[in-house]
């Protein structure tokens, strides 16, 4: 993980090495995720909702990743909401935490792909302090 993200900070190294531990040998459901579901790529036309910038999608990704998406992005970028009122909203379940965290964890990872300079980023500092909490 150190040697893939050499930039990430000690504590998401740490997340990443204990998420590959708890779910290593657990079956889980995947399908089409968009990779980058929020407001900002999609329109409505003659009332059809339609989507666009499907360069993240992958057909390997845990049901449910888009939803943390939108619901955490349009947080984020729209509503200007802290990491305490993200969680209160989205994130209350057992079910919702593990699945926020598969999501936390790979979104911070393309993040860090992109550009190791994200560490500093308003986003950033939001994800890791939401993975801090639950």
């Amino acid at each position: 993980i150190q040697a893939a993200y050499p930039v990430a900070p000690a504590f998401l190294q740490e997340r990443f090495a204990a998420l590959l531990s708890e779910y290593e040998g657990r079956e889980m459901v995947c399908c089409l995720n968009h990779g980058d579901f929020t407001p900002w790529n999609m329109y409505i036309q003659d009332g059809a909702l339609e989507v666009f910038d499907w360069e993240y999608a992958s057909f390997c990704n845990p049901v449910g990743l888009d939803r943390c998406h939108f619901r955490l992005q349009t947080g984020i970028f729209e509503k200007k909401l802290s990491a305490e009122q993200l969680i209160e909203r989205y994130i209350r379940t057992n079910e919702e935490k593990d699945l926020y965290r598969l999501y936390l964890l790979h979104i911070c990872a393309h993040y860090l792909r992109r550009d190791p300079r994200c560490v500093e980023s308003r986003e950033m500092k939001i994800w890791m302090d939401i993975l801090n909490q639950i």
